[in-house]
């Protein structure tokens, strides 16, 4: 049921991996704070409000839920009291502002009535409304919708990605060790939704206890015909498409999903969620997070209501004087909180906080010295520092070509480079460049497609005009010389009815 991983794979690094601060810690469950807020601005798919301000609301209760096949949905993780607010930070990378909801506890925690059990046997379809209603999205990456990674796919092989590869972050470590046999619940149930025939379970072999869990949990259902595969520990060995070579050898094609070879993945906490919904009838409402670093003197896993404030999830972790920063996500791939008053979201999986000693500023960038070291450590085989020079240049369309949108922004060659270059950020910037183009390109192509569309309507409508002012000319032509075409019919009519009548006597 345990088995090394047979293939290795290209680049990569190893960092100091730190999960000892936090993994070895039972997970507690974080107070519920005085005020709970939920952005409704998320990309391109805004949230509309389900609720009235000043409206009381039950736990679980729908708060906002977005339209189409990206349909998310934010749910009261307890009873109390909306607010509007007009301006708030969302907890991204950018602190992007927009309008957002806040919840106002009222401390008795009363909630709606479970929606009816399902199993996983129920029409997929039914499955797939249940996990669009709780609002469940990937809990350990970028939040696609769960129901529209799931919609109209097939796949032979779900696959568990426990490997968390990123340093300090043991969430999934933890919840792994707690939770092994809900988590199969909810793998049983994405199983039959795919029509998969078999389970295989990625972890780095630095996570003894959540292997033994897992092999646990799985020799109590031995009709599950599941696979541990233990790979080395190796950043970033978690990524979707390297764990997948790391298992099978095969790498899934530029810019195609892993369902393209059958494969299907998903992150534990994730699965939790499915479970919960279908087995439980209840929205996706907490999640548990990591709060770690040599800035706190409390670290650990907690059990968190959607929508806290990052300020009070870091106040029960109890940071020190010196810390300094404060990153959600890892030290790889994470991002600068910009306002700590901003709320958990489902894909804050930790949060980070360090002293200038554990993670000093980054020395100024100097020029690239041609070292090639980033291309050893790129698990994706590309040239970083190929790109490097091309986005420099403006040239985004030839890094595009280059595999620009291959780079998973794992951050492994930045960490190599001895020149201190930015790399993940040039990348970042090049890919931003170009789905800008690419919109203005779209914008563009249907502003002229409505112009063309216009042109034809108007020339239509003219032409049509046209003809209509020569036939009435042709009238009056004919009229003046005595040949109306009216008075010519009148008269065939007349002779018609004569003859009619002298057929009849």
């Amino acid at each position: 049921m345990i088995q090394a991983t047979p293939y290795t794979l290209p680049g990569g690094i190893h960092p100091l991996e730190q999960k000892h601060l936090s993994n070895h810690i039972a997970p507690t469950k974080l107070a519920m704070a005085q005020r709970l807020v939920f952005p409704l601005h998320s990309g391109q798919w805004g949230l509309s409000a389900q609720v009235l301000e000043g409206q009381r609301v039950l736990g679980g209760q729908c708060l906002a839920r977005g339209e189409g096949l990206f349909a998310q949905a934010w749910h009261a993780p307890t009873s109390g009291v909306v607010e509007w607010i007009d301006q708030v930070s969302r907890a991204d990378a950018m602190g992007s502002q927009g309008p957002a909801l806040a919840l106002i506890p009222d401390g008795q925690d009363e909630w709606q009535t479970p929606l009816p059990p399902l199993s996983a046997d129920s029409d997929v379809d039914a499955l797939l409304e249940r996990i669009e209603w709780a609002g469940i999205a990937g809990m350990g990456g970028a939040g696609f919708p769960t129901h529209s990674k799931l919609n109209n796919t097939q796949a032979r092989t779900l696959i568990i990605n426990i490997a968390e590869c990123e340093p300090y972050i043991s969430c999934d470590d933890v919840l792994t060790q707690t939770q092994p046999d809900r988590i199969l619940q909810g793998a049983e149930i994405i199983m039959a939704m795919l029509g998969a025939t078999q389970l295989w379970v990625g972890i780095e072999d630095n996570k003894p206890q959540a292997i033994a869990a897992m092999e646990s949990a799985l020799e109590q259902r031995p009709d599950l015909n599941a696979q541990i595969w233990v790979c080395p520990t190796k950043y970033p060995s978690g990524g979707e498409k390297q764990l997948i070579q790391l298992i099978t050898g095969e790498e899934i094609p530029a810019a195609q999903r892993p369902s393209a070879l059958g494969y299907h993945m998903h992150n534990p906490a994730t699965l939790v969620a499915v479970a919960d919904a279908v087995l439980d009838g209840r929205p996706l409402t907490h999640r548990l997070i990591t709060l770690t670093g040599g800035g706190l003197q409390a670290p650990g896993n907690r059990w968190v209501a959607l929508g806290t404030p990052i300020e009070d999830c870091l106040a029960d972790a109890q940071p020190l004087e010196q810390a300094d920063r404060v990153v959600m996500g890892g030290p790889m791939m994470g991002f600068e909180v910009q306002d700590t008053q901003a709320g958990v979201l489902k894909t804050t999986n930790c949060l980070l906080v360090t002293t200038p000693e554990e993670i000093p500023a980054p020395p100024p960038e100097q020029p690239c010295i041609r070292c090639g070291e980033c291309a050893t450590a790129c698990p994706v085989a590309l040239q970083p520092q190929t790109l490097f020079w091309q986005i420099q240049g403006d040239d985004a369309e030839r890094a595009e070509a280059e595999g620009l949108m291959d780079c998973i922004e794992c951050g492994a060659c930045a960490y190599v480079c001895p020149s201190h270059i930015p790399l993940v950020s040039y990348y970042r910037h090049g890919k931003d460049t170009l789905r800008q183009r690419k919109l203005d390109t779209l914008k563009s192509d249907r502003a002229r497609a409505r112009f063309e569309a216009r042109q034809a309507r108007l020339e239509a409508e003219q032409a049509a005009r046209a003809a209509k002012r020569a036939a009435r000319a042709k009238q009056i032509e004919q009229a003046q010389a005595g040949e109306d075409p009216r008075k010519a019919q009148v008269q065939a009519a007349l002779e018609r009815a004569k003859k009619k009548k002298e057929a009849s006597e």
